[in-house]
């Protein structure tokens, strides 16, 4: 049975993507560097060492990693001023009921352990969540399901008995890894990724239920077994909030 579910953190449950891209925009600016927005979005869910390591040597930036990572801190925290620290909408309601529901939560993100703790401390989701792990205390970063098996490891869970609700690529492939279900947000107001291998793509948690939750994670374990007053397993197929094939 669903014992856990393990959260992302940034696009997931704090609206924080365009704060992340606004900086590394205007930083590789400041440098000299002029690229599409779309570039970013292969570093979304890496940590910020894979990130500013990989630009600096792509872009032949002399500055060190420690500075690049410090300054577009920085300019992030600037926008997050200006914008404010804005939850996904629904995300909130389905922390607090898969809380009460009795199932174990974690935070598994590739931010630092500090951001974080400030993130659910400012949402006042805390106390819903029994554990966290951050990538940078992980060899590996997502793609790798380091950061996911950290979370499972700290909640004494096995990772079959896991869901993970991702909305990166790199964090999908990283659950997968660690033979996690997966669910994925499809955020509308972000340009699509690739989350095929997801077991249900969302573009909203208005819709999504505990029930939901369960009936994805039984049919990704293909268990035969169905949920007493859960949908069928072939409607976990189904994208919620998007338009179905005619």
């Amino acid at each position: 049975m669903l014992e856990a579910v393990i959260f992302d953190m940034d696009g997931v449950i704090i609206d924080s993507e365009a704060s992340f891209l606004r900086s590394k925009q205007q930083l590789l600016r400041e440098l000299g560097v002029e690229v599409d927005v779309s570039y970013h979005y292969a570093f979304f869910g890496t940590t910020s060492v894979y990130t500013w390591t990989t630009l600096k040597e792509t872009f032949g930036l002399v500055q060190p990693v420690e500075e690049l990572i410090e300054r577009a801190n920085a300019l992030r925290e600037a926008v997050l001023r200006e914008e404010g620290m804005k939850p996904i909408p629904g995300v909130l309601d389905l922390i607090r009921h898969l809380h009460d529901s009795g199932i174990r939560l974690a935070v598994a993100s590739s931010s630092p352990m500090a951001d974080i703790l400030h993130t659910v401390s400012r949402f006042q989701i805390q106390d819903c969540f029994s554990s966290f792990a951050s990538g940078g205390e992980c060899q590996n970063g997502k793609p790798f399901p380091d950061v996911f098996l950290l979370a499972a490891e700290r909640l004494s869970v096995a990772p079959s008995v896991c869901l993970v609700i991702e909305d990166s690529r790199n964090g999908l492939l990283a659950a997968k890894a660690a033979g996690m279900a997966c669910i994925a947000f499809a955020n509308p107001d972000y340009a699509r990724q690739d989350l095929k291998e997801a077991d249900l793509i969302v573009t909203g948690f208005a819709g999504l239920t505990v029930a939901d939750c369960r009936q994805v994670w039984h049919s990704a374990r293909q268990l035969p077994e169905k949920v007493p007053g859960l949908f069928s397993p072939l409607e976990t197929t189904r994208t919620l909030g998007m338009p179905q094939p005619q």
